[in-house]
């Protein structure tokens, strides 16, 4: 007889508690022992289905290194990871370890047993922070085992994961030993969170307290933007504004260890802003201040381009006191963003050099051990070994990854990132792939018009093709989004050695002098101004500008001194 056809039936939502592992660094695994890997991954499906069983689980799916399995209460699929854990501890052996994610919520189940919904993705995504051998939940599963003493939680703070909008708090499971740490109202600040606090207008005109609003509604979207940094949306942060408020208060009801406040005065066909970061942690200190003043637009009220300068400077300050704070701490080998953090620290303090570039690929290195789906640090990584050759960085042919691969799988898995964008697309223009590192710097630029690497960059591509007006002033627009930026040295000197290839002698001596004027010990700087000089012959000038060059940076080889200064800067060179 055949077979009686399988009713259509409709997909079914319920409750459930969902567990997703996977094995860490199972590609490296497989290159370096195929068949011992696979029976190694044989022996653990072996020992996991039946602790599934035992725990009223259901195995879903496996996925060749991993699997996903359905419970019904999250206490049986915490301890069924706690039990595979465990169990694989002495079983696999320590060449095979587990990453274990656990979330709750609803899910679809279909006619076929797949389950789907936000809960399957969410357990996906939280499970490469539990690192080898842990166990990392979520804020809902903690609630639910609020009354278990055996099963006790660190927190890990907010996390920003792919494909969610809002940061979420992470638990790793920890041992008997330790002391649950759930948030409360009153908990210490998180790391990494900030609030804006609604800017002050310093006038009896109703109009400036309509400026003050739009600052600080621009100045809160802005650092939304800032990679790593969890900002409290505007109409929370609302409630703590004003003269005479407590910071430390308002910092620990709102969650955060960093508070932005500023006020707003009209001068005029002037508006003048004074803003401050404060570091609730270190004492309520001021982190940084910084004044800026703008000429009110025709039509009134008040441009993003305000926001944009601020939030620039607030986003690079926090970032380094977050690196400051988190070394006083102590060791954070485990928090892939500090890795981030410090790469971007690397080069943001001690300026771009070969030892720089190593330092920040190293750091990204680190981070995408710790979470291979971080776009950011894999975009970061692509830059740094793209501008290796300007800096005579030896590339490691046995192991370094290809920048240009690198820069792909970045804007992969950050495809609607901004920051991860324009370090990919930077790095591909500077490899020569220009049409296609022009197309993403464009798409960074749309995604966040604030984001002066990605102009930077266009310009300096725009440049190269011979559209020397478009060029320039996409080069100067990003200068001028960031006028206080730690890379303005590099971004001055990049400007300047486009306009030597423009024949544009006297333009690019101007900007050789601001580049120096940005960092004195910036060696490529130095080399434009010669290349410069050279130029308007001036063959003193520019054999001083050299000497200054080659004692900063004494390596220096003719094809470096080409790619900065064109080939004034290589005969230059190639005469001493």
């Amino acid at each position: 007889m055949d077979a009686a056809p399988r009713p259509n039936a409709s997909p079914r939502g319920r409750l459930a508690a969902i567990l997703v592992a996977d094995v860490q660094g199972f590609c490296n695994l497989i290159r370096s022992d195929i068949n011992g890997t696979v029976a190694r991954i044989q022996g653990m499906r072996d020992t996991v289905e039946p602790i599934l069983t035992e725990h009223g689980g259901r195995l879903v799916k496996s996925t060749g290194d991993g699997f996903i399995a359905e419970f019904t209460s999250a206490s049986e699929a915490v301890m069924a990871a706690r039990a595979i854990q465990a169990a694989l501890g002495g079983a696999a052996g320590p060449a095979l370890a587990l990453r274990i994610g656990v979330s709750l919520g609803e899910v679809i189940v279909d006619a076929d047993g797949e389950i789907f919904g936000d809960a399957v993705n969410l357990a996906a995504r939280i499970e490469p922070f539990a690192g080898a051998g842990g166990i990392v939940a979520t804020q809902a599963v903690c609630d639910q085992l609020a009354g278990r003493p055996d099963l006790t939680f660190e927190d890990m703070g907010p996390h920003r994961l792919k494909g969610f909008e809002q940061p979420m708090s992470l638990f790793r499971l920890a041992d008997g030993s330790a002391v649950r740490a759930l948030p409360q109202a009153d908990a210490a600040p998180r790391l990494s969170a900030l609030a804006v606090l609604p800017f002050r207008a310093i006038s009896s005109d109703p109009s400036a307290a309509l400026l003050a609003d739009a600052v600080t509604e621009d100045l809160t979207t802005c650092l939304a933007r800032t990679p790593g940094l969890t900002v409290i949306a505007r109409f929370s942060a609302a409630a703590y504004g004003g003269a005479g408020h407590d910071p430390v208060r308002a910092a620990s009801a709102l969650g955060v260890r960093y508070l932005v406040e500023g006020a707003i005065r009209g001068l005029g066909d002037r508006v003048h802003v004074n803003a401050r970061l404060v570091d609730v942690r270190a004492g309520a200190t001021q982190a940084w201040s910084g004044a800026f003043e703008f000429a009110v637009p025709e039509h009134g009220g008040v441009e993003p381009e305000i926001a944009r300068r601020i939030g620039a400077r607030i986003g690079v300050e926090a970032m380094l006191a977050e690196i400051r704070g988190a070394q006083e701490a102590g060791p954070v080998d485990r928090d892939p963003w500090h890795r981030v953090r410090s790469a971007y620290a690397t080069l943001l303090q001690q300026g771009w050099s070969a030892g720089t570039l190593q330092g920040a690929a190293d750091h990204c290195r680190a981070a995408l051990d710790l979470d291979p789906a971080l776009s950011l640090p894999r975009a970061i990584l692509a830059l740094s070994l793209a501008l290796g050759r300007r800096f005579g960085v030896e590339a490691d042919q046995a192991g370094a990854p290809d920048a240009a691969c690198e820069a792909r799988a970045a804007v992969m898995a950050g495809p609607r990132d901004a920051e991860t964008l324009s370090f990919a697309g930077f790095a591909l223009t500077e490899l020569g792939h220009d049409d296609e590192g022009a197309a993403i710097l464009r798409r960074a630029a749309d995604l966040d018009p604030g984001n002066a690497q990605a102009f930077v960059a266009l310009g300096a591509h725009l440049f190269a093709r011979g559209e020397w007006e478009a060029g320039q002033a996409c080069l100067r627009r990003g200068l001028d989004m960031s006028p206080q930026d730690p890379r303005l040295a590099v971004w001055r000197s990049l400007l300047a050695s486009r306009l030597l290839m423009a024949e544009r002698d006297d333009e690019a001596l101007v900007e050789a002098h601001a580049a120096i004027e940005a960092d004195p010990g910036f060696a490529p700087a130095w080399l434009v101004l010669a290349a410069a000089w050279r130029g308007l012959d001036d063959d003193a000038a520019a054999g001083a500008a050299l000497a200054q060059a080659l004692r900063l940076q004494p390596t220096m080889t003719p094809d470096q001194a080409e790619i900065w200064g064109g080939r004034q800067a290589a005969d230059l060179l190639g005469r001493r």
